[in-house]
């Protein structure tokens, strides 16, 4: 079924219509709503739909829509995020080959980058409603406005990231646990383990299987913007290696 989720979700967020948006939204909870039934009623996949189910939390069970809701997340935030985040580092690479000459030579160093391209390419932009009037360096704030939060610029915050906008995967432990690609606090993104360990793996086998790669000349760069930045179009040249 993975053609059908990249169409829901692609619908999900990048329909040119709310209509056409919420129809795969919709799509989306249908579909998953009998996931959840069906292992109900037939237990034993061993999957992670049978561990919430099995799962208690103070003594109690989760109920089937709040399993629903997880999943529904999982669904989400698990097919967009990632490939988002590898298009963006495929970018920089492209724009820097001698860091990727680096990489495909030292692969080993490739786990204590992952962090870096996560700061320096944080595509996310955080969403809070405003609770009461505020003035924030001479800007009103109002209560009921939406802001909007990207964090590709706090990420960069020179505040707090000695020189923020070069690629330096040598950054100290707290510089690199302060990027904002997976949020902050409560709200901290509960998949990002499971993120950094893909984007890891396939760096891994693109540098493996690669020797070099570098964008296209004769082809632009597409992208979209929104609370989930992504590229739509990276045309780019791959000298592959010989196996």
């Amino acid at each position: 079924m993975l053609p059908q989720f990249y169409a829901w979700e692609t619908g999900f967020y990048r329909a040119p219509t709310l209509e056409e948006r919420l129809a795969c939204g919709q799509q989306i909870a249908l579909h998953l709503q009998q996931v959840v039934d069906q292992h109900q009623q037939q237990p034993g996949a061993g999957d992670i739909v049978d561990l919430l189910l099995a799962a208690e939390v103070d003594g109690e069970r989760l109920s089937a829509e709040e399993v629903q809701g997880i999943a529904y997340l999982l669904f989400l935030a698990g097919i967009d995020t990632v490939a988002s985040m590898l298009s963006f580092t495929v970018l920089h690479l492209a724009r820097n080959p001698d860091q990727y000459a680096q990489l495909h030579q030292n692969p080993e160093a490739i786990g204590d980058s992952v962090d870096e391209f996560l700061r320096l390419n944080a595509f996310i932009s955080l969403n809070r409603i405003c609770e009461q009037d505020i003035e924030l360096e001479d800007v009103l704030i109002k209560a009921g406005d939406n802001v909007v939060i990207p964090s590709a610029i706090t990420s960069r915050d020179p505040q707090v990231f000695g020189t923020p906008d070069t690629f330096d995967p040598d950054r100290s432990r707290g510089e690199q646990n302060r990027h904002h690609a997976f949020g902050a606090g409560a709200h901290k993104c509960i998949g990002l383990h499971l993120a950094k360990l893909e984007v890891r793996v396939v760096l891994e086998e693109f540098c493996r299987r690669a020797s070099a790669v570098s964008l296209s000349p004769d082809r632009k760069i597409k992208g979209h913007g929104g609370t989930t930045m992504g590229l739509d179009a990276l045309p780019v040249d791959i000298k592959w290696t010989t196996q």
